[in-house]
């Protein structure tokens, strides 16, 4: 099996009235920040996450059902499905309504549930935690500014750290990493030769 093959769904959530939770100010003085208060929007990102690209993005306004997930595998993940892949979704029971396996299955990808005790891939919790820091610096107050934010930090993800998600969270051991994606060494610097030390009677 190559890494390649893993695809890994995950959903978050992100509101309009997101802030940055830590800030910075001189030594002695108050930190002030503006923070709304009072109804806000909520709207929910659903990716796949490959070795290489965060792909199949889609925002929904509100929380996320079977019949929305399902609309969202059949027309935007199975498009970038292809044979021998292998689909991982958490037990929600929003992911086992009738149709999403068939959808999958009939691109010749493979479904896997993660086991009951897991809420989610650990992978996408690190792309997930990014993209939620980065929204919150931004501090977006409607959705159609939360909703073109999001699709400008989908780019930001690049090749080499959608495998080092993967490689955190222990998915590439003895897999094959692509070439284009390792890391080169750093150069090691040369070794100092030191005198040996006499030792007195």
């Amino acid at each position: 099996m190559s890494i390649d093959q893993l695809v890994f769904i995950d959903e978050t959530w992100a509101t309009t009235n997101m802030t940055r939770r830590h800030g910075r100010t001189l030594k002695g003085e108050r930190l002030v920040a503006v923070i709304p208060h009072g109804q806000c929007k909520t709207t929910t990102f659903i990716g796949a996450l490959r070795s290489s690209v965060l792909t199949a993005p889609a925002v929904m306004a509100g929380a996320v059902n079977g019949d929305i997930f399902l609309a969202w595998v059949c027309e935007v993940l199975v498009p970038t499905l292809k044979l021998g892949d292998i689909v991982i979704l958490d037990n929600l029971s929003s992911r086992k309504i009738a149709g999403i396996r068939e959808a999958i299955e009939a691109t010749g990808a493979q479904l896997r549930y993660l086991p009951p005790p897991f809420a989610g891939p650990q992978s996408d919790r690190a792309v997930f935690a990014k993209l939620n820091a980065l929204l919150r610096k931004i501090a977006a107050r409607s959705v159609d500014v939360l909703w073109t934010a999001i699709g400008q930090l989908i780019a930001q993800f690049d090749p080499k750290e959608c495998i080092n998600y993967l490689r955190n969270s222990g998915y590439v051991g003895s897999a094959r990493i692509p070439s284009k994606l390792r890391r080169k060494p750093d150069a090691l610097p040369p070794r100092r030769r030191t005198k040996p030390r006499r030792r007195r009677c």
